[in-house]
């Protein structure tokens, strides 16, 4: 086996009580806070679970799309699917590319130790839901925030995390 280095990102929307999602929903609508998530997964390679790619339902537009689950059979058109945390990675960090991680919350908590970066929406508000984001490491340190005064305010913040880990393929 031999060890390459690996570049994992998370971009998730989180409300300030842990919530993501709500069912299959997210619970807020936040006019340009999804356009965050376009602009820093565009030419990348997406990771998803299989029940974030079926609320979504279909192909991102220039992006590879990976999509985890543990069902060898399953089929996502327009998609890649993996079995594996550590195959999907590695499909999708080929060439030096980055990965980004798109969820769901069993996927970040997976995956957790693998990024590098972390792109937070903090989300002003209390949100209805079951699905959470896990815990951030204190390795993780804040290097940009930026507060966005939107009818649901909310605070994009990086955070980043020095030594992160290699994938042994």
């Amino acid at each position: 086996m031999t060890r390459r280095e690996i570049k994992v990102s998370f971009v998730v929307a989180v409300a300030d009580n842990g919530v993501i999602g709500h069912g299959a929903d997210i619970p807020w609508h936040i006019e340009g806070e999804l356009s965050l998530f376009k602009a820093l997964s565009y030419h990348h390679s997406v990771l998803m679970g299989r029940k974030t790619w079926e609320s979504i339902g279909r192909p991102l537009p220039g992006r590879e799309v990976i999509v985890l689950t543990r069902n060898a059979d399953y089929h996502a058109p327009g998609c890649r699917v993996c079995t594996s945390l550590e195959a999907a990675i590695d499909m999708g960090c080929a060439e030096g590319r980055r990965l980004i991680v798109a969820g769901g919350g069993e996927i970040f908590a997976a995956a957790l130790a693998y990024a590098d970066t972390l792109h937070i929406s903090h989300i002003h508000m209390q949100a209805p839901g079951e699905v959470m984001m896990p815990k951030i490491p204190k390795a993780f340190h804040p290097v940009f925030s930026q507060y966005y005064p939107a009818d649901t305010p909310y605070t994009y913040t990086i955070y980043s995390r020095e030594g992160a880990p290699e994938l042994s393929i």
